[in-house]
């Protein structure tokens, strides 16, 4: 018998729905799968702190920058205006889909203490982001930090006065130093290497409370540090109540409350023996406080480099007090801070040659 090779290709269309007009041939069907085209994304931008040294007219600005996936350009602008920036820093390119660390150095700022505003731009072909802008001090050098506070009891709010705060340093670049507090709770420490630290404030009567600052990490040079001391529980006897005698109620009239308080100019570059005058203006909740008492502080040291006259200044009819600066033949940076009641506002006073 001879053997026959039967073909059989059997097709279900009907039951499928797929329809008449199907053509058949030979070979392996090939199915292409297409991928989703992705959009192209501006960069995203990240501004970040200024820190080290900013002196001899020089500085180097951070910041962060994912490009994306595509080429992208970086740069920083900056100048002594807020929201205006009159300067553009050289560029630098960057390129993958991480976050990636930016830093470009500038020239030509004022070696005088100035402020300086700032804020990174990146781009590529999708667009260009900016980031936050933020601030730095011209003329400052890494060495020269500062922190201030008060030092208030937790519970009353009441500030301690002769209330001791310790700066010790983690690396041991400095010896430790002390301060004590003043009648307001005040307390600073001027001219410090910029290090880490730990601050410990302490007081008669309460629990001492340490604060540690990573100003390496930070870069700021003016830092405010606050205390809030718990005062340590004791227990008493309890005293038999008495009865309080009645006292007559006196209306008196209600007193100007302070909002807040300015000081211009904002910051003061004098010769050695320049003269130079600050004017405090002290604002109230919906009135003048005129007679409110403005006191004027020299940082630590501050007073080999200039003196500040009068000590304290009683507001005018516009809520004003004038104060004195003269400059003495030291050179270099100090902060005077002016304050009212708890309020307080400070300058840096460069003196250069």
């Amino acid at each position: 018998m001879r053997n026959v090779i039967v073909y059989c290709l059997i097709v279900v269309c009907g039951i499928l729905g797929l329809g008449s007009g199907l053509v058949f041939g030979q070979g392996t069907p090939t199915v292409t799968v297409t991928s989703p085209v992705s959009t192209p994304q501006p960069p995203t931008a990240t501004t970040e702190e200024v820190w080290g040294s900013t002196v001899s007219g020089r500085a180097t600005l951070r910041g962060a920058v994912n490009p994306n996936g595509l080429p992208t350009t970086v740069w920083f602008e900056y100048g002594t205006s807020n929201g205006s920036y009159s300067n553009i820093s050289p560029t630098q390119s960057v390129t993958g889909t991480v976050t990636t660390r930016v830093s470009i150095d500038i020239s030509g700022i004022s070696e005088s203490f100035e402020v300086y505003y700032y804020r990174i731009a990146a781009q590529n072909s999708a667009g260009t982001s900016y980031g936050d802008e933020k601030e730095f001090y011209a003329g400052l050098n890494d060495d020269n930090c500062y922190i201030y506070g008060y030092v208030k009891d937790t519970t009353t709010k009441n500030s301690l006065e002769n209330a001791a705060v310790t700066l010790a340093f983690v690396k041991g670049g400095e010896s430790s130093r002390d301060a004590l507090t003043d009648a307001s709770g005040y307390y600073e420490f001027v001219e410090f290497l910029c290090e880490d630290v730990i601050c410990t404030a302490s007081a008669n009567g309460y629990n001492p409370l340490s604060q540690t600052l990573p100003l390496s990490f930070y870069g700021e040079y003016i830092y405010a540090l606050d205390f809030e001391l718990q005062p340590i529980s004791t227990s008493t006897t309890p005293t038999p109540a008495v009865t309080p005698t009645p006292t007559p109620i006196v209306t008196s009239i209600p007193e100007c409350e302070f909002g807040s308080i300015e000081v211009l100019p904002k910051k003061l570059v004098l010769k050695r023996g320049q003269i130079g005058e600050v004017i405090t203006t002290v604002e109230g909740d919906n009135c003048v406080p005129e007679g409110a008492i403005v006191r004027a502080k020299i940082g630590k040291f501050g007073n080999r480099r200039i003196s500040v006259l009068p000590e304290s200044q009683a507001t005018d009819e516009n809520g004003q007090a004038k104060f004195t600066i003269t400059a003495k033949n030291r050179i270099g940076s100090t902060r005077v801070t002016f304050k009212v009641d708890n309020l307080r506002k400070s300058i840096i006073v460069k003196v250069r040659k």
